[in-house]
């Protein structure tokens, strides 16, 4: 399939940064304490609370490798018909930008785990799901067609 042809690729990546988007927003895991009080954990508010307890470089960390990479890679692949070079770059970058799925899937486990809590996953987990899973397929679908752009 021609690059320059495929329109689809800007409107894929859209989508995928709107799922990311509300995987942000969105709780990720409603937790219980003593069955009397509630909380709900939200992604983008990790480096906010980890900065505000003095952890900056923690901080820091979670803020690129859980937010803008995976932001970056994601408009990378918006302008992948026009700079396909870009975004074969921004592929090699992919395992670097999952870290939000490490974070979040660390955060539910330490949730769970904690024996006067109950935590239950919140809506927030789904879209990051699809964005999870529509990076991969993304990055497979413009590595091939790459390849056979240059075959």
């Amino acid at each position: 399939m021609d690059l320059k042809a495929s329109h689809w690729w800007p409107a894929w990546a859209i989508l995928n940064l709107c799922a990311f988007g509300a995987g942000l927003v969105l709780p990720l895991v409603t937790v219980s304490h003593l069955y009397v009080f509630t909380s709900e954990i939200v992604l983008y508010r990790v480096p906010l609370v980890l900065a505000e307890n003095g952890e900056w470089l923690l901080a820091a960390a979670v803020f690129l490798l859980g937010i803008v990479f995976p932001v970056v890679k994601t408009l990378a692949y918006v302008a992948a018909p026009y700079r396909p070079k870009l975004a074969l770059l921004a592929g090699q970058f992919a395992p670097v930008a999952f870290f939000d799925i490490f974070m979040v899937a660390l955060l539910i486990f330490v949730a769970k785990g904690a024996f006067s809590s109950d935590a239950v996953t919140a809506a927030g987990i789904y879209p990051l799901l699809v964005f999870a899973c529509s990076s991969k397929l993304i990055e497979w679908a413009f590595a091939r067609s790459a390849a056979a752009r240059a075959a």
